[in-house]
């Protein structure tokens, strides 16, 4: 009887278990959500503090994430606790730019196999569109630049660069802030240097007056929000009528009329002589097949269509030419180089420099004052990349300590020209131009509305109003510069889940302090969670010794299960040098668990590296036991199957951080 009863008790005992696995497992699809995460979710709602959730394995910090997200785009739910809570305020603007789309949200992972993972328990949660609402962030930011932005490709100032090793080795805000402001002392230089001007001796003098009075306030621009405001002022002057008439655009009227006159006669000519006029095209379409970026001449206008038959391409070439040459002619200091140089060797035969001389002056004014008048976006923006250029490059002359000089002296070679960015260039880079944008909205709504930039245009599109990271540790602060610069500039809500603890690469973030900073978060709410409800006391200790030897104090967190006489199970351990054991003693230990659920729920192996995941995939295979059980296994180093059924998962260990499995 006593020997029975023991059995009994043992199947009991065995039956419970496998009852906490099943109940914990699901988990995962049917969250349970604490009072300590219902806090997190309805907290800080779009009062721009980003909120932090920080908690240990199993506490339920990704599921948190997500139903915070949900939350966040649910107009009904979002209406209803405003009736109970009068600190939520959203007008009816920012409800439509919050519920765009059945909800406008990004999510990010920092691997393709979590993105693909979360993107699955979303669509559970109901979540829509999650395909192209999650993304990996290093692909998104690439895909950004590339399709949106267009600072890298062929024809873009920048090449990409996929350096694993970090350019950015000490104070990557540092570096943000004095770009920031190496642009601005630049901006301003160029502003003065451009108004160093006797205007009284040209057509153009009143202008030039009333432009001079304004510039006593340049000494007071010492940031981006001052340089705009500057800039908008000027357009006062750009809106002033004499007499009735918009004096600005009768000058350029006149002038436009003027280039494309003598355009049109030197065309002629080019015509009847077949050896030059083939000479200009074969000079042209290089030109166009090599064209980076026309960095001499960023305010002009006339844009060379590669589409265009020939002689509207010459034609397009010869404006362009006789804009730089006239302005040379009364200018010295300005620069005349590059095709425009070239096309003007070959035909200043045909030119007379009396005709050019009658376009000077008015070319000097589109030149030097037009585009301080016209554009402030324009005259910001265009002067980015190659003063970003100039800036690495003295970034590099000078040794920086900032920067990884073996790095950076490859793509500011000779033989590079000066055109790949590094990862974490492109996110200085996209937070930088998104944050001036931001300034722009800041400054004048109205404005804002009305500028016509490629950089804004890409700047709307790309903004978001909710954000969530995943796995938040893994993300440096120059990435976090950028990510943070994706907020709507209407209203928006940036969410953080992550563990300092379990951080996996070199660049990423120890301290959440240090996201408390002007350029990426100026708000900041930190949530811990400390009940984990995943994982097993004994899993959990292990989880906690490792904690204190690497963050040297106690971890923060426990187990639900600590203070009940729930049954768990233990660990199972096998050890032996043989390849063939080991997957024979996998394949026993699959069976079991089979047997016990009655199914095969989700299981994971996970092995030192890709090689390894190749060799034990084809041991498992070799065996033949699991495939008579219709039982597959799946080599996982490159993403394959994450949600299919009946399949074994073998993953090297590096890509699994921040996914679930049952067993």
């Amino acid at each position: 009887q006593e020997v029975k009863k023991e059995i009994l008790d043992s199947i009991n005992k065995y039956k419970a278990a496998c009852s906490f696995i099943r109940t914990q497992a699901s988990l995962r699809i049917n969250p349970i959500i604490d009072a300590a995460q219902n806090a997190v979710k309805f907290s800080h709602v779009y009062d721009g503090t980003c909120v932090v959730v920080d908690g240990g394995p199993g506490t339920g910090k990704t599921t948190t994430l997500i139903q915070r997200l949900k939350y966040l785009i649910s107009r009904i739910d979002l209406e209803d606790n405003m009736l109970n809570n009068p600190d939520i305020k959203i007008t009816s603007e920012q409800f439509d730019v919050i519920t765009h789309n059945d909800g406008d949200w990004l999510f990010f992972s920092p691997t393709e196999l979590l993105r693909m993972y979360l993107r699955d328990a979303m669509n559970e949660e109901g979540l829509t569109d999650t395909e192209n609402r999650t993304a990996v962030w290093s692909k998104h930011l690439r895909k950004l630049l590339r399709d949106y932005y267009h600072l890298i490709g062929s024809d873009c100032p920048f090449s990409g660069s996929s350096e694993s090793k970090p350019m950015f080795v000490k104070e990557e805000m540092a570096v943000a802030a004095d770009f920031l402001n190496y642009l601005i002392t630049n901006l301003v230089a160029e502003i003065k240097n451009n108004t160093n001007i006797d205007s009284s001796k040209y057509s153009w003098r009143y202008i030039g007056a009333t432009l001079n009075k304004h510039l006593e306030k340049l000494d007071n621009v010492k940031d981006f929000r001052s340089l705009i405001a500057f800039l908008i002022s000027l357009n006062s002057i750009r809106t002033t009528t004499i007499n009735g008439s918009n004096e600005v655009d009768l000058l350029m009227s006149k002038y436009k009329k003027s280039v494309s006159d003598m355009a049109a006669r030197l065309m002629v000519a080019i015509s009847d002589d077949n050896e030059l006029y083939l000479s200009l095209r074969a000079l042209i379409n290089k030109d166009l097949i090599n064209k980076v970026e026309n960095e001499d001449d960023e305010d002009d206008e006339e844009e060379i269509d590669s589409f265009a038959e020939d002689k509207i391409k010459i034609s397009q070439r010869l404006k362009s030419m006789l804009r730089s040459a006239a302005v040379n002619l009364i200018d010295s200091s300005f620069k005349f180089s590059g095709i425009n140089k070239d096309f003007y060797e070959r035909i200043k035969h045909l030119i007379a420099v009396d005709d050019l001389k009658k376009l000077g002056e008015l070319a000097l004014f589109d030149k030097r004052i037009r585009p301080l008048l016209d554009n402030p976006d324009r005259f910001i923006f265009n002067r980015i990349p190659r003063l970003y250029k100039a800036y690495r490059k003295n970034a590099f002359t000078s040794n920086s300590d900032h920067w990884n000089i073996s790095i950076l002296s490859n793509e500011v070679s000779s033989e590079k020209r000066n055109r790949p960015i590094h990862p974490q260039e492109q996110a200085l880079l996209l937070g930088t131009i998104n944050n001036i944008a931001h300034t722009f909205y800041k400054v004048s709504p109205r404005v804002f509305e009305n500028l016509k930039h490629k950089y804004i245009d890409a700047f709307k599109l790309c903004v978001k109003p909710v954000i969530g990271v995943d796995e938040a540790t893994d993300y440096s602060l120059i990435d976090y510069y950028a990510i943070a610069s994706l907020r709507h500039y209407i209203v928006s809500s940036v969410t953080l889940a992550g563990d300092i603890m379990q951080g996996l690469t070199v660049n990423g973030i120890n301290e959440w302090a240090h996201l408390y900073d002007d350029l990426i978060f100026p708000e900041m709410d930190r949530t811990p969670l400390v009940t984990s409800y995943r994982q097993s006391p004994t899993l959990l200790s292990l989880a906690q010794r490792l904690y204190k030897k690497q963050i040297g104090f106690p971890a923060p967190y426990r187990s639900y299960l600590e203070d009940t006489n729930e049954v768990v199970p233990k660990p199972l351990w096998f050890s032996s040098d043989s390849e063939i054991e080991k997957a024979e003693w996998l394949v026993e230990s699959i069976l079991e668990v089979k047997a016990k659920y009655g199914f095969v729920p989700s299981i994971a192996v996970f092995v030192s590296d890709v090689n390894a995941a190749a060799r034990l995939t084809e041991e498992l295979r070799s065996l033949e036991t699991l495939e008579d059980e219709s039982i597959e296994v799946v080599d996982c180093s490159s993403g394959a199957t994450l949600s299919s059924k009946d399949t074994i998962r073998v993953f090297p260990i590096d890509l699994v951080k921040g996914m679930e499995f049952e067993v």
